[in-house]
Order: C-alpha cells, then sequence, then structure tokens
C-alpha cells in the first residue's frame, strides 16, 4: 500500500474546497452588508410571512440562542421584524422587512455565482455526485427538523 502525506488526503482537499468557497462567499455577502450565516437566516425567512424564533432555529439547525443573536443583528439593520404571540408572550414571531425582502434578489444572485465557481473548481462527474448527495442529505434534514424537541 503506498503511503500518502496528509496534504494528499482528500478530506483535507474537500477541507480547502470549503474554506475557499466560505471565503468567496463571506466576501461577497459582506458587500451586502451581511456577516457569516446571515444570508442563510433571511433565505429561511422569505419561504414564509412570519415564523417563531424556535422554527427558525430548527430550520437553520442551530441552538435558539445563536438564532436569537442573528436577528437581533438583522433587526438593527431593519432587515428583520420581532413581535411576540398574541396569546403567548414566550413565542417570538420573525419575519423579514420591505428592506430584508428587497434583499432576497441580490442573496440568490451572489449565492448562484459562487455555485457556478464551485462547477468550475470540480470535475463535472464530481459536481453531479455532490448533487444527489445533497438530495440526500436535504432529506435526512427534513426528517429530522419533523422530530426536533424545540417547542415553537
Amino acid at each position: 500500500m503506498e503511503s500518502k502525506h496528509v496534504t494528499d488526503l482528500t478530506s483535507v482537499s474537500i477541507a480547502r474546497l470549503y474554506k475557499a468557497l466560505n471565503r468567496s462567499l463571506d466576501r461577497e455577502m459582506r458587500a451586502l452588508g451581511l456577516r457569516a450565516g446571515q444570508h442563510a437566516t433571511l433565505l429561511v425567512l422569505a419561504q414564509e410571512s412570519s415564523m417563531t424564533l424556535a422554527r427558525l432555529a430548527r430550520q437553520l439547525d442551530i441552538d435558539k440562542a445563536a438564532a436569537t443573536r442573528s436577528i437581533q443583528s438583522l433587526e438593527l439593520k431593519d432587515l428583520v421584524a420581532v413581535r411576540y404571540g398574541d396569546t403567548n408572550l414566550k413565542n417570538r414571531y420573525v419575519s423579514l422587512t420591505p428592506h430584508g425582502r428587497a434583499l432576497i434578489g441580490q442573496i440568490s444572485s451572489v449565492l448562484l455565482r459562487i455555485e457556478d465557481q464551485l462547477e468550475q473548481m470540480i470535475p463535472q462527474s464530481l459536481y453531479a455526485e455532490l448533487k444527489v448527495y445533497n438530495g440526500m442529505a436535504q432529506n435526512d434534514v427534513n426528517n429530522t427538523t419533523k422530530t426536533s424537541t424545540f417547542t415553537d
């Protein structure tokens, strides 16, 4: 068996690719006034008119404290609005403001450009396999979300 140098390992190559894509994404999102991950919050909120903070955290696969921090920052930028539930003041409902909704198209354009970069960086066969894997992983996320322990 041939010995590989650690830097030749596939996992190291994937980590490098991940870092390169994240740097591009962070740079592009900073140009829109967003910090890392905030675009994901806005995209999830764009799918519905309003959702609870707990549901948002589940959708993003983050804890409620991280979701709260993200929402507070986006609220200061007038990209999201938060209101409390009518019958249960513990429930906080989050929705996009008109400014946040206007930003969705720009975020989508950035993500499509990043996707094009990825497609150019790797072999076509690997890109196709990643798309298949992404579909399987998305099904796992959807099944896990249905059984989450967060309460709304």
